[in-house]
């Protein structure tokens, strides 16, 4: 027979996370709007510039789930690769985050919120795998990630 075999430690189905990388170039502006400048500039600080800055954002989706049988894979680099093109890149590359996107009209975009909203438009469409993790990497030493709202709270990072 073509079976695959997999041991199994106490009985538990085998988990398998495959993470894939993309680069989003965005701008924003990290501001309150109920708040005066000074207020803004203490919290923010020359992140709250009034026509924004810009960064190279690096996004890492991770998805898990059981190999599939056939193909001893949780889901195909290419469907990911499509489902975060269509959702992610398509949406929020190259544009300013406050102004053209909606999803921020009424949300600071901080990575901890990017990494929130970009769980929510991407979480349940990996067909039998599930979404398990998104991470936003600021700065080369600077990130957000997020497991989700049944994981706990989001964790925020700095590597040095």
């Amino acid at each position: 027979s073509d079976m695959v075999s997999v041991s199994l430690i106490n009985g538990a189905k085998p988990m398998v996370h495959i993470t894939t990388k993309y680069e989003i170039a965005a701008s924003h502006r990290l501001f309150n709007a109920e708040w005066d400048d000074n207020r803004n500039n203490e919290t923010f600080g020359k992140c709250a510039h009034p026509t924004g800055h810009g960064h190279n954002y690096v996004l890492e989706v991770t998805v898990a789930g059981e190999p599939q049988v056939d193909t001893v894979s949780v889901a195909t680099v290419e469907s990911i690769n499509a489902i975060v093109q269509q959702q992610i890149i398509d949406r929020f590359d190259h544009k300013n985050l406050n102004a053209d996107c909606k999803d921020f009209r009424d949300l600071i975009p901080t990575v901890e919120n990017m990494a929130r909203v970009f769980w929510d438009l991407l979480v349940g469409r990996f067909g039998p795998a599930q979404l398990a993790r998104i991470a936003i990497w600021e700065t080369p030493h600077t990130y957000a990630e997020y497991f989700g709202p049944a994981a706990g709270p989001l964790r925020y990072g700095e590597f040095v």
